[in-house]
C-alpha cells in the first residue's frame, strides 16, 4: 500500500458573490519532485518568494517590482510582462509527469438558491460552500481513482488557514458519512502556500476554475487562448455544480437514505 498526495486550494471573488473554486494536483510524491525544481528555478530566475496568482493577474506582492520596472511604462505592459512569467510556470505544469490536475467550481448564486428551494437540501448541502466544494472534490477524487489505485490511500494537504481546525474535524465527519470512500482518504493537514510549491501550483488552477466556472455561469465558453485551457494538458477533470447537478445530486442521496432505511 502506497501513498498518493494532493495538494489543494481555493478561490473566491472578495465578497464571495459570485463564484468558489476549489482545485490541486495529486499523485505520487515522487512525481512532484521534477516539477518542483522546476517551479524552484523559475521563481529564482525572477526573484520570486513564490507564486500566487492573483498577485500575478493584478500585478501586486511579489510581482509589484514590475510596477518598478523602467522596462513597463504602462499598466499593460506590466500585466503582460506577470502573464509572461505566468506562461513558464504553466509550461512546467504542461510538461510534467506523474501528477494531474482536479478541479471543483460552485456558482454561488446556485449554490444558495438550491439550498433554499430544494428540499431537504439542508441534509446535504452545507451551509457554506466552503466546506460543499472541498468535500466534494475529495469524494470525487477517490471515486475516480479507485479503479486505477485501489488498495492505496490519498493524502490531502489544504493551503492554511485560520479555520484549519475545524476543517480537519470536517474532513474526519466526512470519512465517517463516506466509509466507502474512507478506505482511501488517508489523513489532511495544511501547510504554508509560500513554501510548499505544490501548493501554489493549484492556487494557479484553483484561480483559473473560478474564473472558468464564472463563464460558464454566464452561459459562454472560455476563449482558446484563456489560461484554463493553456493548463489543459495538466488537467485531469474540472467540475461544475450546475443547478441540475445539484438538484440530482440531493435526489440521489435522498433515494440512497431510503434504501439504507433510513
Amino acid at each position: 500500500m502506497a501513498l498518493l498526495g494532493c495538494y489543494m486550494d481555493d478561490s473566491h471573488d472578495g465578497l464571495e458573490k459570485e463564484a468558489f473554486a476549489v482545485a490541486g494536483y495529486y499523485g505520487w510524491s515522487l512525481g512532484f519532485l521534477d516539477a518542483e525544481t522546476e517551479w524552484e528555478k523559475c521563481l529564482d530566475r525572477h526573484g520570486l518568494r513564490y507564486f500566487r496568482a492573483v498577485e500575478c493577474e493584478q500585478v501586486q506582492g511579489e510581482f509589484f517590482k514590475l510596477r518598478k520596472d523602467p522596462r513597463y511604462t504602462t499598466m499593460a505592459s506590466q500585466k503582460a510582462a506577470a502573464a509572461a512569467i505566468r506562461e513558464e510556470f504553466i509550461a512546467i505544469l504542461n510538461s510534467a509527469v506523474g501528477f494531474d490536475g482536479i478541479g471543483f467550481g460552485v456558482p454561488l448564486e446556485i449554490y444558495r438558491h438550491v439550498l433554499a428551494t430544494e428540499p431537504e437540501a439542508q441534509i446535504f448541502l452545507q451551509d457554506h460552500h466552503f466546506y460543499f466544494a472541498y468535500h466534494t472534490l475529495m469524494i470525487e477524487l477517490v471515486k475516480k481513482c479507485e479503479p486505477q489505485f485501489k488498495g492505496h490511500w490519498i493524502g490531502f494537504v489544504c493551503d492554511d488557514h485560520s479555520n484549519r481546525v475545524e476543517a480537519e474535524g470536517a474532513y474526519d465527519e466526512l470519512k465517517q458519512k463516506n466509509p466507502r470512500s474512507a478506505r482511501m482518504m488517508a489523513s489532511m493537514g495544511h501547510a504554508d502556500d509560500e513554501v510548499v510549491r505544490p501548493l501554489q501550483m493549484a492556487d494557479l488552477l484553483a484561480y483559473e476554475t473560478r474564473r472558468n466556472t464564472l463563464i460558464q455561469w454566464k452561459g459562454g465558453v472560455p476563449a482558446k487562448d484563456a489560461v484554463i485551457n493553456k493548463l489543459g494538458d495538466s488537467i485531469w477533470f474540472i467540475g461544475y455544480a450546475s443547478e441540475e447537478y445539484l438538484r440530482a445530486a440531493i435526489r440521489d442521496l435522498v433515494e440512497q437514505r431510503k434504501q439504507r432505511g433510513e
